[in-house]
């Protein structure tokens, strides 16, 4: 089984996505789970919303896996600002929900519940009457979804 180490090796909450997190996972053979985000048009190491110019990006944290060859496999979450609606095990999204979270000032993605191998029927016919720039939905149906949504 790969070892992935959750945002590096850390041994204290406050290096978790740093270089020594990062290095002492590499130097020890593990991998790492972490999250990139875009900060002003450049992909950051971050968890959440990148503040500041401190946060690493993406192109360091390439370089530092690269300079280790027992490093493991790397597993990123790559993440938008916004809201993603997953429904995996059954339909709970509803109109009202999306409508809370745009109301918020969010972005709101929704991911179509063919994704998990359910029919996307009546989600759809729930859903249609959605609109906006800030609402999106993930599909593998696409050329369906535009006959509903453009």
């Amino acid at each position: 089984m790969k070892i992935l180490a959750h945002r590096g090796w850390w041994h204290h909450p406050a290096e978790k996505n740093t270089k020594t997190a990062f290095r002492r996972a590499f130097e020890n053979g593990f991998g790492v789970e972490t999250d990139t985000r875009d900060q002003n048009g450049v992909l950051k190491i971050a968890h959440d919303m990148p503040v500041g110019d401190g946060v690493m990006d993406f192109d360091t944290f390439l370089d530092l896996y690269k300079a280790y060859a027992r490093a493991g496999t790397i597993a990123l979450n790559i993440k938008a600002d916004g809201v993603w609606l997953d429904a995996f095990f059954g339909d709970w999204i509803t109109p009202e929900v999306v409508e809370k979270h745009l109301a918020a000032g969010k972005k709101v993605a929704l991911v179509s519940p063919e994704l998990h191998g359910r029919d996307h029927s009546a989600t759809w016919d729930l859903s249609r009457d959605l609109r906006g720039e800030n609402l999106a939905i993930c599909t593998d149906l696409p050329h369906k979804a535009a006959e509903i949504w453009t």
